[in-house]
């Protein structure tokens, strides 16, 4: 797979401007995650996890943000966003 080319990159850049704490998109979504191989907290993390694998897809109804706006409006390829699933808590 190529990198983004710059227009790619300016399409990000402009979508995440619009996003703030609270924002959300509903409808059925695959979500791409990291987990932790000696401790996935999901199901789909320890189904990847028994198979050697750090990464894990996962079909949600919807996303939410709920973080800081700042931690949202940067650059494409910069941003640092920690995701939890409902009914774990991430401190």
């Amino acid at each position: 797979m190529d990198p983004l080319d710059a227009d790619a990159c300016r399409e990000i850049n402009e979508a995440l401007q619009a996003w703030r704490q609270g924002d959300y998109v509903v409808g059925v979504q695959w979500f791409v995650f990291r987990t932790d191989v000696a401790r996935p907290l999901t199901p789909d993390g320890a189904i990847a996890a028994a198979e050697g694998i750090d990464t894990a897809e996962a079909k949600v109804l919807g996303f939410m943000a709920v973080t800081q706006i700042c931690d949202i409006v940067k650059r494409w390829g910069v941003i640092l966003v920690t995701i939890c699933s409902s009914g774990l808590s991430c401190g």
